[in-house]
């Protein structure tokens, strides 16, 4: 039996194991528990917490995708952690914006913590820099998902465009 306060469960092949995602520490981490509710344990410990993970058939590795972006590959056993791949920043370019409104773009990895601008609006903030339709845009804060931009009154009314980050 799962626990009460696990979601978005995962179950080995022989129907023994179940690794799932629970909120009750905090950011949400995967947990590992076996179907008869015992050996329920947590597997991960990111700082920002875990938004998906999947166990494998044979339940000795469990891999996962952190809110920041990186993806884990874990060992059931033991509980060593091997980065297979790492933050990996993405904005959602399928999004409505409107010109010179602030808007806020949903992605992954964006940034470790959040972080906000202070006035003057900067064009890059904690590394990081957004253009859409190729104009610099201001922005406002940063968080891992997420980041806030005035968007530029001079892009053109479609909603196509990029908006893709640039580190320096």
């Amino acid at each position: 039996m799962i626990a009460s306060d696990g979601y978005t469960p995962s179950l080995s092949d022989d129907g023994n194991t179940v690794l799932y995602l629970s909120l009750r520490d905090g950011p949400p981490q995967a947990w590992l528990i076996q179907t008869d509710g015992s050996r329920d344990r947590q597997l991960t410990e990111d700082t920002l917490g875990i938004t998906q993970a999947i166990l494998s058939g044979d339940a000795s590795v469990a891999y996962a995708v952190t809110v920041g972006g990186q993806l884990l590959r874990i060992s059931t056993a033991t509980g060593e952690v091997q980065e297979l791949i790492p933050r990996t920043p993405f904005i959602n370019p399928l999004q409505l914006i409107a010109r010179g409104r602030l808007d806020t773009l949903d992605g992954a990895g964006l940034v470790e913590s959040t972080v906000t601008a202070m006035l003057p609006l900067p064009y890059s903030l904690d590394s990081v820099q957004i253009t859409i339709q190729g104009k610099p845009t201001v922005i406002c804060g940063i968080q891992p998902g997420a980041i806030t931009v005035l968007t530029p009154p001079d892009i053109r009314g479609d909603p196509s465009y990029k908006s893709w980050p640039k580190y320096s």
